[in-house]
């Protein structure tokens, strides 16, 4: 049996140490010692793991670690907090440190090229994590560039409660076999590749004093091959591009890591065999190709049909979760902002079999666009767009971008340099009656101006015609031109903006084809949606207004006494815009 030395947990080499007290760029927050555990320098080997051992899964990513790969350390990362303490911006999208931990192993600046950093093993027996790592170094036979590297590796893996680590090594060299590239001469701008001996691109170069771009969604990270460091005073060191993937991929199209592209690129169809002659109800299984299999899906299955949900709250996907607000019902209340009342599944009302007073729960889906400094709270109590939190952004790489920094989701400028814009229409060459617009080729607006002064349809506005001689900033002050057409007006309910320039004004919209509505009673009418439908929430009793505020006589209604003592019929009343207008209520 395998087994370490007896004193194999107790921390030998190397200093553990937590981090503590780090501040954040600016926002308070501190890492303390149960966010960070970390290793300086060496540690000690490891012939075997021990037997008792259980083996922990874990995947390997990429991130800009900066500066910290440059000396020999070993780090458990419990938290974000930690992940910005150590390397100074928030983690990956990839990353869930509600339910990971993240280790980081810099092996250190090396001399030359062909040092690899990795994780062979994690481990872990009772409270102790052992983390094995390896540096494996280029043999005598290798080709190397005589260049400074920074090898590290990060990995990601199930979090593990109150357990702490120990990192132990086991060390290696590679056997590179005979040199492929010794007799290889690349052209500029490209590279020999040691496992080919064929030349392939360089570098993806960004930054700089002409603040150049990345590919794609590439961000532009410091060279550490050269000899500008932009945290020491070089402000227009040059960069090279690296790609992180942070998207996901519509079906028909993958990502293409490589720093020249670092985009989704649409993939090729898969090419898919003969399936089985059989029936699925529910399709066949797919493979990792997208091709069907031999395997039946099974039928689908509710997660609720066994759960039982004590009072106000209701199962969602297999879990229990609060009730939403009330709403509907003979009040007919309604849900806050944007909320939609649905039928509640845990009262004996079904308002598809006559129950026309239920009263339900309010749900809620985003169906609003909120502007760039709110977000949605989808919360049934809020459902609305509600102010955000100005984000606290961490320093920027000192680089010129005459275009502006590329924002990342938070906001912030990122280390990559917005493109020069460019002109679709530089090289696009129009027929006679066209003219190109966005890089296509349309036609022409109706002409107006010149010597008879002719005016455009509608709203348009009378611009230059670029395609003719005459320039009316030149002193052509009977230049003719074309219209052009910007919406400035809000059309009403019942029409929409007509933007061609040959009407350029609102016109009648074609009636809406509505669908069912909730079987709920509103006393004051439903809610419209922006098509004009009824939607499930109701009006709000409408706030009176003396009737000298509203305009010409009242509509030719009957006035009557409802059974609570209220009365119905014409009433002046604000609307949904605030202004008073004449409409007839309905008694409850």
């Amino acid at each position: 049996m395998l087994s370490l030395p007896a004193r194999s947990f107790m921390p030998r080499f190397g200093i553990l140490a937590a981090l503590g007290a780090i501040a954040l760029g600016g926002c308070g927050d501190v890492a303390g010692p149960d966010d960070v555990q970390q290793v300086s320098g060496d540690v000690g080997s490891i012939a075997a793991p021990p037997a008792a051992a259980s083996t922990i899964a874990f995947q390997t990513f990429i991130d800009d670690v900066g500066a910290d790969a440059s000396k020999e350390s070993r780090t458990l990362i419990r938290s974000a907090r930690g992940y910005q303490s150590v390397f100074g911006h928030a983690p990956p999208a990839g990353v869930d440190f509600s339910r990971e931990w993240v280790m980081f192993y810099a092996a250190g600046t090396k001399p030359t090229s062909g040092y690899a950093a990795s994780f062979l093993a994690v481990l872990r027996v009772g409270r102790n994590l052992i983390a094995i790592t390896q540096l494996e170094s280029p043999a005598a036979n290798c080709a190397t560039a005589d260049v400074l590297t920074t090898p590290y590796a990060l990995i990601k893996f199930p979090a593990q409660g109150d357990a702490t680590a120990q990192f132990y090594k086991q060390d290696g060299s590679g056997n590179c076999g005979p040199n492929l590239c010794a007799a290889v001469t690349c052209p500029a701008g490209s590279d020999c590749d040691p496992t080919t001996g064929k030349c392939t691109p360089g570098s993806v170069r960004c930054g700089g004093i002409g603040g150049g771009g990345c590919p794609g969604i590439g961000k532009c990270v410091d060279d550490p091959n050269d000899s500008c460091d932009p945290t020491r005073g070089g402000a227009d060191c040059g960069g090279i591009c690296a790609c992180v993937q942070s998207v996901a991929c519509a079906v028909n199209s993958k990502f293409d890591s490589s720093p020249s592209v670092c985009a989704c690129v649409p993939g090729k169809p898969p090419v898919c065999g003969p399936v089985c002659d059989i029936y699925c109800q529910y399709g066949n299984v797919a493979d990792a190709n997208g091709c069907p299999t031999c395997g039946c899906n099974p039928p689908p299955t509710d997660p609720c049909a066994t759960v039982k949900c004590a009072s106000g709250t209701h199962c969602d996907a297999g879990k229990c979760v609060s009730d939403g607000p009330a709403c509907g019902g003979i009040a007919g209340l309604t849900c806050p902002g944007f909320g939609k009342c649905v039928d509640n599944p845990n009262d004996s009302c079904d308002p598809a079999r006559g129950g026309a007073d239920c009263a339900g729960i309010c749900a809620c889906v985003q169906n609003v666009a909120c502007d760039a400094n709110s977000n949605f709270d989808s919360s049934p109590s809020v459902c609305a767009c509600v102010p955000v939190k100005p984000p606290v952004c961490p320093p920027v790489c000192t680089i010129a971008c005459p275009n502006g920094n590329v924002l990342d989701a938070n906001g912030c400028p990122t280390c990559a340099c917005n493109p020069p814009p460019t002109d679709p229409c530089a090289t696009v060459k129009c027929a006679s009656g066209t003219h190109c617009d966005a890089g296509k080729c349309v036609a022409d607006g109706p002409s107006c101006g010149g010597i008879t002064g002719k005016a455009c349809p509608g709203m348009g506005k009378c611009v230059d015609d670029p395609r003719d001689i005459c320039d009316p900033a030149k002193g052509g002050a009977d230049c003719g031109g074309i219209c052009s057409c910007i919406q400035n007006v809000v059309c009403t309910t019942n029409s929409k903006f007509d933007s061609s320039p040959s009407v350029c004004a609102c016109v009648p919209a074609t009636p809406p084809v509505c669908g069912p509505v909730c079987a709920i009673y509103c006393q004051y009418g439903n809610v419209l949606d922006a098509s004009g439908c009824p939607t499930c929430k109701c009006n709000p009793a409408p706030i009176a207004c003396a009737p000298e505020k509203c305009s010409g006589p009242g509509p030719k209604s009957a006035t009557m006494i409802c059974a609570d003592g209220s009365t119905a019929g014409p009433t002046c009343a604000q609307g949904v815009d605030g202004v008073c207008g004449w409409t007839v209520t309905r008694c409850p």
